[in-house]
């Protein structure tokens, strides 16, 4: 459990997480332990949009 994660202005508290080696992604993976704590997201353009 995170107790936090921002990305960007977005703050989310109490985060389920789990760790992996460094080399199992390429970049970073939002979760939707995240995204279910969000008012909205979408993805448009290729950009993720979030709303607290």
């Amino acid at each position: 459990m995170l107790d936090r994660v921002e990305i960007g202005t977005i703050a989310v508290k109490d985060v389920q997480a789990m760790v992996l080696p460094d080399k199992s992604l390429s970049g970073m993976l939002v979760g939707m332990s995240f995204l279910n704590k969000l008012s909205s997201y979408r993805v448009e353009n290729g950009a993720l949009h979030l709303t607290r």
